[in-house]
């Protein structure tokens, strides 16, 4: 009797009608037998049914009787066996899919020798060139197919090392060569981050869709180094050239994807007609990469990503320029406008709108400095904004250095209009700033949020709430009309004013604001044209309107102005207003803050407390960080470095005199800097500039909320010194050696220390930097 069967994978059953040779020694299993199995007692015949089968010829399946003991043990032996081979039969072919097929493995001729140094996908592209593919994302195809033909599908396998590991096993590469040569992922739950060159950098830090290139290095070494691969790593320091991202000589683009000789032109006139670039440029992100300066690296990046922002708002920078720019930014020192290409046409775009993105950075030193470069000073730029160029309300409040509170009494009063997805208009924040600037020569670059808490109240509501709001910017300057509608009902008025609709009936009825009724008839129904709104503003401002372009509480303010002498033209008690309303002159020669800070007496007889001459005003933890510019955090670090004592040192809240708090902020603005401005000034590090001035004893620092500060007069000594010297790290930056080149010309009597600070192993010489045996070992620039 025959046994039909079929093979599946590795599975065989009876009901392929395949017959099994009638000389094979396989025999199914007992799971797999047509018939019950031969150890059950109710499968033999009482009747003998079984005798009357016959065998087929040659087969080892034999009539199944209750005597015949030996049969059945040598018929067990033999399904076990067969279920064993077939087991390890099937684990065998499992395995190698898992290991990715070894006949795939080594299909390709070409190995490549991971280089060190050497980027993720120029591997990949050596290794698709050496085997005669001419695109790197076909070769990546033929291994792993999973991959998709697409422009971004290199970039994935770069950010993603366990797929770049399993790529270069199936082409040949050993599995630790690969994991040494991909980028590896960091982060906790999510793996954000990767890691280069031992450094932090986020998933978009790392660009893979065109390929920079230094061609001089490309075709002396074979291959793309890892540090071209960073969005901020614009020049060679080896080769003191800008990396290009196409062909000098047919502007063929570079891409991971192909050869970037494969355009055909000479490689010797595709080398001179690189760009060439300074010292201080080329070797800008290998120091970072070297020191493992991650701090450094962060604020690079989002220098990088402001510059080029740049171009969103208009302004032409080319390659060039951002490499130049970028470099004096870092360094910490402003740039001078013959830097860009100054459109004919446009707008002045101001310094805090340029540094926006940098001024809303995640990092404490990213916010210090673009401080610090506002306070350097940027130059005069002017950009074709588009008026369709919006940015989100978090980045416009960093831009304008105001909070929410601030933000939304803007867009109340008109001065800013807010889209449904909480997007403002970048052309009305520009003009804004431009409007203060104008109206506060002398703080051009400090925040709104600043200026309220300054002594000059006074004109920061002229520049806010004295002038007529601004419903719609334009980009065209020189408009003189007033923006807005020609007329205004009730309703639209009150918004463009910042009030109510009741408190501009009251002024209708007192005949301070000059009003129409509709042509509709009815009574209630009032029109205003924008003559006569416009003529009010001029004339007259509210009380509330004041008190938030100061940022002070509405509630007392106009009580506080009233204390003062000012007498209101409209309010509550004098005539039918519901809100007090002051003549615009009465306002103008007082200081607001000094109105909402002092202690004065309501004219409703309340506050006792202020009415005592010896009230004093009290700050609180957050408006002491405030008014030192500080972090909240670091409050209690200025107390217990002495600067400042609170009223009640034991109490959960920390409360300040306001006089003391004052005082203490206008000192150190006035008669300190800090060590890390000093150092930018001075082109060094905080380490060299610790280790120059502070470690020697030249100087002496004092410890202020969590930094390093030194006088006035010392950092005026320190530089008018550094004028005229220097040492021997700077030295050797500027004349492209190393710093150890003064120590060796000290030895052979070449050269002699201008002046040595302190003494022992940590003295520090300086070196005039015209000494004439520098001159002798200046590298010459290519």
């Amino acid at each position: 009797m025959g046994i039909s069967i079929m093979r599946t994978g590795s599975i065989w059953r009876p009901e392929d009608r395949r017959r099994v040779s009638r000389h094979s020694s396989w025999t199914p299993p007992v799971s797999q037998r047509t018939s019950r199995p031969v150890s059950s007692p109710r499968h033999i015949s009482k009747k003998g049914s079984d005798r009357g089968q016959r065998p087929t010829h040659g087969s080892k399946w034999q009539p199944r009787t209750s005597g015949s003991r030996t049969t059945r043990w040598i018929r067990c032996v033999q399904v076990k066996r067969s279920i064993h081979l077939l087991s390890k039969r099937r684990k065998s072919m499992h395995s190698s899919a898992l290991r990715g097929c070894d006949a795939m493995t080594h299909r390709h001729p070409f190995v490549p020798r991971i280089q060190p140094g050497e980027a993720p996908l120029s591997l990949l592209r050596r290794a698709a060139l050496g085997n005669g593919y001419t695109s790197t994302i076909s070769f990546v195809r033929d291994l792993e197919p999973s991959v998709d033909d697409a422009v971004t599908a290199l970039g994935t396998i770069a950010r993603h090392p366990a797929l770049f590991v399993e790529i270069c096993v199936r082409t040949g590469i050993g599995r630790d060569e690969a994991a040494r040569c991909a980028y590896r992922r960091s982060g906790g739950a999510r793996e954000d981050d990767l890691i280069w060159h031992n450094l932090h950098v986020g998933v978009g830090d790392l660009q893979f869709r065109h390929s920079k290139l230094c061609l001089s290095c490309y075709l002396e070494e074979g291959f793309a180094r890892a540090e071209w691969d960073h969005i901020a790593a614009h020049a060679c320091a080896r080769h003191r050239v800008l990396l290009g991202t196409a062909c000098p000589v047919c502007s063929t683009p570079w891409s991971p994807a192909g050869d970037p000789l494969g355009c055909g032109c000479a490689p010797s006139g595709m080398v001179s007609r690189q760009s060439t670039c300074t010292t201080e440029e080329a070797s800008l992100m290998a120091h970072l990469i070297t020191h493992a300066d991650q701090a450094g690296l962060d604020l690079l990046t989002a220098l990088h990503r402001t510059v080029i922002g740049w171009r969103d708002l208009g302004v032409v920078v080319s390659h060039r320029m951002v490499v130049a720019i970028l470099t004096r930014l870092f360094a910490g020192a402003g740039f001078a406008a013959g830097y860009l290409d100054q459109p004919d046409r446009g707008v002045a775009l101001h310094p805090r709108i340029a540094l926006a993105p940098l001024l809303a950075g995640a990092s404490d030193r990213a916010r210090q400095h673009a401080q610090n470069l506002l306070a350097v000073g940027m130059p005069a730029i002017r950009a074709c904004i588009s008026a369709d160029l919006t940015w989100p309300a978090a980045l416009a409040m960093a831009g304008l250095g105001i909070g929410r509170m601030a933000f939304g009494t803007l867009v109340r009063d008109g001065h800013l209009s807010i889209t449904d997805d909480n997007r403002v208009p970048v052309v009305q924040v520009n003009a804004l700033l431009n409007r203060v600037t104008d109206q506060l020569p002398s703080h051009p670059h400090h925040p709104l949020q600043a200026l309220r808490e300054g002594p000059i109240g006074t004109s920061l509501a002229g520049a806010l709430a004295g002038q007529p709001a601004m419903a719609k910017a334009s980009n065209e300057p020189g408009s003189d009309s007033p923006p807005g509608p020609a007329a205004y009902t009730i309703s639209t008025a009150a918004r463009h004013l910042g009030t109510n609709s009741e408190s501009l009936r009251g002024l209708i009825h007192a005949g301070l604001l000059p009003a129409s009724q509709g042509a509709s008839g009815s009574a209630v129904t009032w029109v205003i044209t924008a003559e006569q709104l416009f003529a009010f503003e001029r004339e007259f401002v509210f009380g509330s309107a004041l008190a938030a372009a100061i940022g002070a509480s509405a509630t007392t303010f106009s009580s506080r102005l009233r204390s003062h002498g000012v007498r209101p033209a409209s309010g509550p008690g004098i005539d039918s207003g519901v809100t007090f309303v002051f003549h615009r002159g009465d306002v103008e020669g007082i200081d607001l803050v000094e109105v909402a800070t002092t202690p004065y007496r309501s004219p409703a007889g309340r506050k006792r407390l202020a009415d005592l001459p010896s009230a004093e005003a009290i700050l609180s933890t957050r408006d002491c960080a405030r008014a030192l510019g500080i972090p909240v955090r670091l409050v209690r670090s200025v107390v217990d470095e002495g600067w400042l004592s609170p009223r009640d040192s034991d109490a959960r809240y920390l409360t300040f005199n306001a006089d003391a708090v004052y005082t203490l902020a206008d000192r150190i603005r006035g008669h300190f800097r800090t060590a890390a401005t000093m150092a930018r000034s001075l082109g060094q590090s905080d380490r060299e500039f610790r280790a120059t001035w502070l470690d020697t004893g030249h100087v002496c620092a004092q410890r202020y909320a969590g930094s390093v500060i030194v006088t006035v007069e010392d950092a005026k000594k320190i530089e008018s010194l550094w004028a005229t010297s220097c040492t021997s790290s700077t030295i050797g930056r500027a004349i492209g050696r190393e710093r150890w080149l003064c120590a060796n010309l000290r030895k052979l009597d070449l050269l002699t220390p201008h002046l040595t600070l302190g003494s022992g192993a940590g003295k520090v010489h300086l070196y005039r930097r015209d000494d004439p045996a520098f001159a002798a070992f200046r590298l010459l620039r290519t």
